[in-house]
């Protein structure tokens, strides 16, 4: 019986940083869009790497309505 309480107390507790964590992504998604849209050129592209690193989908339209398209020649 005491290890299911354990189980439980580290489950929630899991839970708990979860949830923490993710208004702070979500904020610092925001911030790389506002980067994106107003940052100079250095700025911005930093922005879109990092945008296209954390995968948020919110960033999509921001990345194709800023026309922020870097391409590395061979």
């Amino acid at each position: 019986m005491w290890m299911i309480k354990v189980r439980l107390k580290l489950f929630l507790a899991l839970l708990l940083l979860v949830s923490l964590a993710m208004p702070v992504v979500a904020d610092e998604v925001d911030d790389l869009i506002l980067d994106l849209k107003y940052g100079l050129p250095d700025v911005r592209e930093e922005a879109a790497d990092a945008l296209g690193e954390i995968g948020d989908s919110k960033a999509v339209d921001p990345l194709i309505e800023g026309n922020v398209f870097y391409f590395e020649l061979p």
